[in-house]
């Protein structure tokens, strides 16, 4: 494995665990404020775009 693919690597982590807080603070948002789950389902299928996105480049 070479240092380009553990740079790339570890982004592609680092991706993962935003993608998973950016969900978790959107759960606790609709949470508090008892809206519908429609915001949280967009924000989730633009950030699965984003990711498979990144996979595709490796």
């Amino acid at each position: 494995m070479s240092s380009n693919d553990i740079y790339i690597l570890r982004a592609l982590i680092s991706d993962t665990l935003n993608i998973a807080n950016e969900c978790l603070i959107i759960i606790l948002l609709n949470y508090i404020t008892e809206k519908p789950l429609i915001s949280f389902l967009f924000m989730l299928k633009k950030n699965i775009y984003i990711f498979l996105f990144s996979l595709s480049h490796l």
